[in-house]
C-alpha cells in the first residue's frame, strides 16, 4: 500500500513537472513596461565621485568649489527608480527601449559647531536605446545587453553653515550600458528583471563658471562646474547601479 502510494505521488510529481518544464511565458503583444530601482546600490566610479566629506567641505570654505563629489564614505545614502517603455521587434533579439530614471545621491554628517553638513546630487535622466536578447523572448530565461543615449540634468544642493546653496541644474549628454538576466513568469505577462547598469551622464556639454562670491560672503546658487576651470580639471559623473524590475507585456 505505501508503494502504491509512493508510486502515484512520483506520478504525479512528474506530471506536475513537465507540466512547469514546458509552459511557456505569455507576451500578448510587442510592447512591455517596467519599473525598475534600488536603494543603496548605487556606486560612484571615477576619481571625481570617489572624495571624502571633510575633503569637499575643506576645498568648499575656500572658494564654494570642489574637485572631487563626496561619495566615497560608507554613509551615504543613494536610491535609484525609473520607468521603461520598450518594443521589441517581430522575429528578432532586438527591441528599442525609452528609459525615465532618476538617482540620488546624499551625505548626511552632524556637527555641533556647524550645523547640519550635507551633500545632495540629483541625476535625472531620459535614455532611448536598444536591447539585444539572448535566446527566445518566450524562453524561461533571458540574458540581454542594453546601450542607450542618456539625456541628463543634474543638479542638487549643499548645505554649508547650516544654509542651503542651490547646485544649479545642467544639461549633460552621456550614455549607459547594461546587462542582465530575466526570468518570464509561465502563464502570465510578467517579467523579473536583474540587472547592472554603468552610466556615464556628463560626458559631453560640460561647463565651468567661476561663482561670484567667496567666503565669507554668502552665497545662494552656484552651476554645477563639472567642466574644467582655473584650479579645477574635469570631473567625471558616472554611476554604476544594481538594479531589480518587473516588467509588464501589453
Amino acid at each position: 500500500m505505501n508503494i502504491k502510494k509512493l508510486l502515484l505521488l512520483f506520478f504525479l510529481l512528474m506530471i506536475f513537472g513537465i507540466d512547469i518544464s514546458i509552459a511557456k511565458s505569455y507576451f500578448p503583444g510587442q510592447w512591455s513596461f517596467m519599473l525598475s530601482g534600488n536603494f543603496v546600490m548605487n556606486y560612484g566610479i571615477s576619481t571625481s565621485m570617489q572624495g571624502t566629506l571633510d575633503e569637499f567641505y575643506k576645498e568648499f570654505e575656500t572658494n564654494y568649489e570642489n574637485s572631487k563629489y563626496p561619495f566615497a564614505e560608507g554613509d551615504v545614502y543613494s536610491s535609484n527608480f525609473g520607468g521603461q517603455l520598450a518594443y521589441r521587434f517581430p522575429e528578432s533579439p532586438l527591441s528599442l527601449y525609452f528609459n525615465l530614471t532618476g538617482t540620488y545621491f546624499h551625505t548626511p554628517k552632524y556637527s555641533f559647531f556647524k550645523g547640519t553638513e550635507r551633500v545632495v546630487l540629483l541625476v535625472g535622466s531620459f535614455t532611448p536605446g536598444i536591447e539585444y536578447c539572448f535566446g527566445e523572448y518566450e524562453d524561461l530565461w533571458n540574458v540581454f545587453g542594453r546601450f542607450g543615449l542618456c539625456f541628463s540634468n543634474i543638479g542638487g544642493s549643499v548645505y554649508y553653515l547650516s544654509r542651503k546653496i542651490d547646485i544649479n541644474y545642467s544639461l549633460r549628454v552621456g550614455f549607459e550600458i547594461e546587462a542582465g538576466g530575466r526570468f518570464n513568469i509561465p502563464g502570465i505577462p510578467v517579467s523579473v528583471e536583474l540587472m547592472s547598469n554603468y552610466t556615464n551622464a556628463n560626458l559631453l556639454l560640460k561647463d565651468y563658471t567661476n561663482p561670484d562670491r567667496v567666503p565669507p560672503q554668502l552665497l545662494n546658487e552656484r552651476n554645477l562646474n563639472d567642466g574644467e576651470g582655473e584650479n579645477f580639471k574635469s570631473k567625471t559623473i558616472d554611476i554604476i547601479s544594481l538594479k531589480l524590475g518587473f516588467r509588464l507585456w501589453l
